[in-house]
């Protein structure tokens, strides 16, 4: 039962998905290396959604900012990949939370 998830069509899907998504992380990476400071649209936005200390979208935006930090993001995806692991044993599925830990 557990070799059928990942049998058939899922496992090419996978096969496919997988370079693209390393690819993207890289490029947004190499953006992010490269990047000095926040671009217009970034810094409009950021104007925009400004929230003052103390209120309620500013604890919200401060939860989305806490849980998008590399380390929570990490631990995260290490906990989802042990799960898969532990169901499935299937490496092709641990690979993908995996990439995005890394």
């Amino acid at each position: 039962m557990r070799r059928v998830l990942i049998d058939g069509r899922l496992r090419e899907q996978l096969r496919a998905v997988l370079p693209i998504k390393v690819l993207a992380v890289a490029c947004l990476a190499a953006v992010a290396w490269r990047s000095r400071s926040p671009d217009r649209l970034d810094a409009s936005v950021a104007r925009g959604l400004y929230a003052e200390p103390g209120s309620l979208l500013r604890a919200m935006t401060d939860v989305v900012t806490l849980s998008g930090q590399p380390v929570v993001v990490g631990v995260l995806s290490f906990t989802v990949a042990v799960w898969v692991w532990q169901r499935t044993r299937a490496r092709l599925l641990v690979v993908l939370p995996i990439s995005t830990a890394v």
